[in-house]
């Protein structure tokens, strides 16, 4: 049989005596508890391991000892003492650690649970952190990419037209410039060592091998390349040449469509066909990268259609200040050289001043009001899961007090039994983290498709060193945060109760579980609030009436080159024969052409004059879209008429010029009948044609369903044919099934069209992908911060039910009812829960505010979510309690009294 504890120690110190006086003044205390922790350990194993640890024991004491007292002038030097220190904590910390993993496999259910739970969180952690790292934190793949500036006019009145992920957005007052204004930015502006423009990306179809198919381009100035550091691995660069009026036609692509397209040879020799015009392909470049927007080929921005429109803004100004020029100074150069423009260019730039704004800054506008509410979310569900993690801890304490109380006799400090259970902690966080780890792996590309509306376009987003560094962090702060306060729990514990069998635990631990409970749900119950709030929202877009009706409705694009079609009347008669080909389709009810469907948010803009009305004055005319549709347009897609006629035969090229407003617009006229009235649109003081208002139509949301409508004004097909249009069909059967015959038409009267085609439900869900996207991400945090609340609750109630079986067995014993001693269970489990829903109610006023812009028709403090949450929790909470109650009520009162 093996000695009894106290015996061993005793055995032990006096063994340590064979050490110097100073070695054992510093280490007696450290090397006690390592050796109660061994003979703990070892007892487990039986007296053959006991009588190993012993013989050992005094073999290390006796050699150490010797060469202390007999080693350089039998002195204990201050680098030997260090030394030793050092061993002496490794080997503490490599017993803290043994051992816990030893305890992991003694309890294999509890070690899974609490690794499941931080995977989780620790998981969707660092899967959104990867995100947040790569759209937010990580520079632009440019050199010295956080010196490059974007320039932009400003306008009152703000801007109309959409540009991409750093171009100009809705409702913003920052818009782009004309072409030509880059020659003269350059020679006003000093402050800049280059400024170089590009052009939002432009779809054009391309034609070397194979079915021609769309691709992605974007006009760029002649330093464009250079300022980006863009390479190019085969051929040259544009030459200053290629850049002014009337020169060649060249391309440099990037090598995936150069693969794409079948090229080979030598580039400068090779040609490519773009939207029906031939290219010289110059060069190769590994990665066309730009900045927002992922391009397959650059065009010299003098290609450019629209060139020489200054009212026509289309060029994305870049630039990098000089190393001496600050903001402010640049700033106020800008401002005088806007007063210059707006003198010299009074038509297109009046009122308009300039601004500049860093290029990262506008590069991550649009994702991290997003990025920053998901990274907020999963803190609270990591949060959430400590709690838990921390609960279940102080469950697993307190049925350990006898073994810590066998530590303590055995000489334990509290501090080394504290460091113990943090060890263990740790332990478990970091076997979270590596499970965590892989979670991110398997999900991470899901987050970034599901997420993509809302990530700069071609993001990667890996697990790589800093997302690494961030996760082990995580981890480690973690579980110092869950496993401090079991752990400080553990260890106060009287020694005499703790090593009574069956002891109850004390009221510190219960209401440390209490308070832990009201942390879950009150984090719990902000982030079902955000969630609530987001599903809300989506509802309420998703019944917005879009203007027109969606169901058996198909489209295709069509784009015409001016190399094939020059003349407006070519365009004019290949879009009628395509109307009139596809209407003789069997199971087509009508079809009509527009230039921009609803819902897609580009819109063709002018500023236009009301010539008959007199509150408009010079200078402050109204903005509007200006749209083209065909005679049958309106009909196709179900757009009510309000007043006078939608447009028909007699809007002929050469008839009178006529015009249909929305609804918004015919507002302008202050309640009369706009029916008759005429406006002309154009440039600021110009004006072009006059139109005569024939119809006024229901507004439409061509711009989401989460805007309110623009004034709008149509002009007929026949009467502005341009390059690109729609073609819309309804259909009386699935208009899935016809995309194929409108597709095969299309492509029978010019093979070198593509005609992309889809369903407007199609086109309508993709409108709305984006918030439903946030809503499904933050609902699924949601519902698993429910989950570990309600685990959390059931669990804390449970074990209280566990220790209270004598209370209950005597209150039973004298005549208390199944209902009151249901109550008093519910009572005992819903204290927490209400505090908890009161303080998360009040939290989550105050946290949903940075959900604010992604709201639609509800506010943060909206009382029925707030409302529908907390009964909700308080169900959820009631449930967790009902099944330890009805454990309770079955307590057999004499066994009840039998265990103590």
């Amino acid at each position: 049989m093996p000695a009894a504890p106290h015996l061993a120690l005793a055995a032990y110190r006096a063994l340590l005596r064979i050490y110097p006086r100073r070695f054992r003044q510093r280490f007696e205390p450290d090397l006690v508890a390592a050796f109660a922790d061994l003979w703990i350990d070892r007892a487990s194993r039986g007296s053959l391991a006991l009588a190993r640890l012993l013989a050992k024991t005094v073999i290390d004491v006796a050699t150490t000892a010797f060469a202390l007292r007999f080693g350089r002038a039998g002195t204990l030097s201050t680098q030997s003492t260090g030394t030793l220190s050092t061993m002496s904590t490794m080997s503490t910390l490599l017993l803290d650690l043994t051992y816990a993993l030893r305890t992991f496999r003694r309890t294999p259910a509890f070690t899974a649970v609490v690794v499941v739970t931080l995977a989780l969180g620790i998981g969707a952690t660092t899967a959104i952190f990867s995100l947040v790292h790569a759209a937010l934190l990580r520079p632009l793949p440019y050199p010295n990419a956080d010196e490059l500036q974007t320039v932009w006019v400003e306008s009152k009145e703000g801007a109309t037209v959409g540009g991409g992920w750093i171009g100009t957005r809705i409702g913003e007052r920052l818009g782009s410039f004309g072409a030509l204004y880059l020659g003269d930015l350059r020679a006003g502006l000093t402050s800049f060592i280059s400024l170089e423009g590009m052009s939002p990306s432009w779809t054009m179809t391309v034609t070397r091998a194979g079915e021609p198919g769309p691709i992605e381009t974007t006009f760029v100035s002649d330093g464009l390349v250079r300022l980006l550091g863009l390479e190019i691995t085969s051929g040259r660069g544009f030459t200053p040449d290629e850049h002014k009026p009337g020169a060649p036609r060249a391309v440099i692509v990037s090598d995936s469509l150069w693969a794409r397209i079948g090229g080979q040879g030598v580039p400068d020799t090779e040609r490519v066909t773009l939207d029906g015009l031939e290219y010289t392909v110059v060069g190769v470049a590994r990665e066309l990268q730009l900045p927002g927007m992922p391009v397959d080929a650059l065009i010299p921005f003098v290609q450019n259609p629209f060139y020489e429109r200054r009212f026509v803004g289309i060029m994305i100004v870049l630039g990098r200040l000089r190393p001496d020029v600050s903001g402010s100074v640049a700033s106020a150069e800008l401002q005088t050289t806007a007063q210059s423009l707006a003198r010299d260019y009074p038509e297109t730039s009046g009122g308009k001043g300039l601004r500049i704004v860093p290029l990262h800054e506008r590069f991550v506008r649009r994702s991290r009001a997003l990025l920053s509410a998901l990274f907020a979310s999963v803190g609270l569900l990591i949060l959430i899961g400590c709690a838990n993690v921390a609960n279940l801890l102080l469950v697993r304490a307190s049925a350990r007090q006898r073994e810590i109380a066998v530590r303590s006799a055995l000489g334990a400090g509290r501090l080394r039994i504290v460091r113990q259970l943090v060890t263990e902690s740790i332990v478990l966080s970091l076997a979270g983290a590596v499970a965590g780890l892989l979670v991110a792996r398997w999900t991470l590309g899901f987050l970034a498709v599901l997420l993509a509306e809302d990530l700069p376009p071609g993001l990667s987003a890996s697990l790589d060193p800093p997302v690494l560094i961030f996760t082990t962090v995580v981890a480690l702060a973690t579980g110092v945060l869950f496993g401090l306060a079991p752990a400080f729990q553990a260890s106060r514990g009287g020694l005499p109760d703790s090593l009574r069998q069956g002891s109850r635990a004390g009221a510190g631990g219960s209401r440390l579980r209490g308070a832990l409970v009201v942390a879950e749900v009150a984090l719990a119950t902000v982030l079902v609030a955000g969630s609530g709030l987001l599903v809300r929202s989506l509802v309420k877009l998703t019944n917005v009436d879009p203007g027109f009706r969606t169901e058996r409705v198909v489209s295709a694009g069509i784009f015409l080159s001016d190399a094939k079609y020059p003349q407006p009347a070519d365009k004019l008669e290949f879009f009628e024969r395509a109307i009139t080909s596809v209407q003789a389709l069997p199971g087509v009810e009508s079809a009509g052409i527009v230039n921009r469907l609803p819902l897609g948010g580009a819109t063709n803009n002018s500023t236009f004059v009301v010539i008959d009305v007199q509150t408009v004055t010079r200078g402050q005319e109204p903005l509007i879209d200006r749209r083209i549709a065909s005679i049958d347009y309106f009909r196709t897609l179900s757009v009510p008429l309000v007043a006078g006629r939608f447009f028909d035969s007699r809007d002929t090229p050469s008839g009178a010029r006529v015009a249909i407003v929305n609804r918004t617009m015919a507002k302008m006229w202050g309640g009369t009948d706009p029916i008759g009235r005429r406006v002309a649109l154009g440039t600021l003081a110009r004006p072009g044609t006059w139109l005569t208002i024939v119809g006024v139509v229901g507004d439409v949301r061509h711009h989401g369903l989460g805007r309110a409508a623009h004034p709008e004004l149509w002009v007929p097909s026949a009467q502005a044919p341009v390059n690109g249009m729609v073609l819309v069909a309804r259909t009386r059967t699935d208009p899935a099934a016809m995309t194929d015959d409108i597709r095969g038409i299309i492509r029978s009267m010019d093979p070198e069209i593509p005609a992309p085609a889809s369903t407007m439900e199609e086109v309508v869900t993709a409108s709305v992908q984006a918030p439903r996207s946030r809503t499904l991400l933050v609902g699924g945090f949601a519902l698993l911060a429910l989950a570990l609340a309600a685990i959390g609750i059931y669990g804390v109630v449970s074990y209280a039910v566990s220790r209270m079986t004598r209370d209950i067995g005597v209150r039973m014993a004298l005549g208390a009812r199944t209902s009151d001693i249901r109550r008093l269970i519910l009572r005992h489990g819903l204290t927490p829960v209400v505090t908890g829903l009161l303080v998360g109610a009040a939290a989550a006023l105050l946290a949903t505010r940075a959900i604010e812009s992604m709201l639609f028709e509800v506010t943060p403090g909206d009382p029925l979510t707030l409302a529908a949450v907390t009964v909700g929790l308080l169900g959820i909470g009631v449930l967790a309690c009902l099944i330890p109650a009805r454990r309770a009520t079955r307590v057999d009162p004499v066994t009840a009294l039998r265990m103590e």
